[in-house]
């Protein structure tokens, strides 16, 4: 039996693209697309450090918790291979305020208008998230979180159960959006905690979706904490005797910065952006 030559290969891997469609196969193999894409990526980068060249990736996905992803990607490179990355133009972010707080102050990651490569993430049942499942395709090891911006002590929130119930894009395609989901959230609140430690954050940005506040606020008479960036954010949360928090941003920042967080859930949430710092409570 011959093997496959290199024009062979090109040509399998172009069948693969073009029948399987990658997206569609790495759900219906996802074990199989891992080691398929490990072994492509861990291929490119040596090419790369080989070369002494950046690596330059575009990132599809540019939501707060999305890029959090990334975050201990480009410090883990650096250390193994000695080469720096750099982040396509042609990347998605939500807002430049996200791009800002993950990005700014990073040594290791600088900005391209090149187009870079997109990575894909097969939902392998290896690992237990995103940030764990992109190390291990680029042959990585450490912590699954790099943050550059290092939290101010809020003493004004020292002794608070800060609750971040901003209703993220999952709010869509889940129930978190229900009234019946906001009743049981008020019913959590009153059942667990004393209402007068319970501040509300309140995002002063108009993107999140803070009808769930404004409904909790009225229902059970909670003052509101104006937060005005997502380094505020960062810093009430970290500050807090107690987070509770939904399937948004807030909780991939809380669980970055090692913070313990009850996050409030209901229908269905991607279980790859789960993190060990947080309990999951279905309501």
């Amino acid at each position: 039996m011959r093997t496959l030559q290199g024009t062979d290969s090109a040509r399998v891997l172009r069948f693969f693209k073009k029948i399987f469609n990658g997206q569609i196969f790495m759900v219906l193999f996802p074990d199989l697309s891992f080691r398929f894409l490990r072994r492509r990526y861990q291929a490119h980068i040596k090419n790369l450090a080989g070369k002494k060249l950046p690596f330059v990736v575009r990132m599809d996905h540019g939501g707060l918790g999305d890029q959090i992803v990334w975050s201990a990607l480009p410090e883990a490179l650096f250390k193994k291979y000695g080469i720096k990355t750099e982040i396509s133009s042609h990347s998605a972010f939500r807002s430049e305020e996200i791009k800002n707080f993950m990005w700014n102050g990073n040594p290791c990651v600088s900005f391209t208008s090149a187009p870079g490569i997109t990575v894909h993430f097969p939902h392998t049942s290896k690992y237990k998230n995103y940030n764990e499942i992109l190390l291990a395709m680029f042959g990585l090891e450490g912590p699954l979180f790099r943050m550059s911006y290092r939290p101010l002590a809020r003493p004004d929130v020292a002794d608070k159960v800060l609750c971040d119930l901003s209703l993220g894009p999952s709010h869509t395609f889940n129930e978190s959006g229900t009234r019946k989901f906001w009743d049981a959230v008020a019913a959590y609140l009153t059942e667990h905690f004393k209402k007068e430690d319970i501040m509300l954050i309140e995002p002063t940005s108009p993107y999140p979706d803070k009808r769930l506040t404004h409904y909790i606020k009225e229902k059970l008479q909670i003052p509101t904490l104006p937060v005005n960036s997502i380094n505020e954010l960062a810093d009430v949360l970290c500050s807090a005797k107690e987070r509770v928090l939904l399937d948004s941003g807030s909780k991939s920042v809380a669980a970055a910065y090692g913070k313990h967080s009850v996050v409030l859930i209901r229908g269905f949430v991607n279980m790859y952006f789960k993190y060990e710092e947080n309990d999951y409570i279905h309501l």
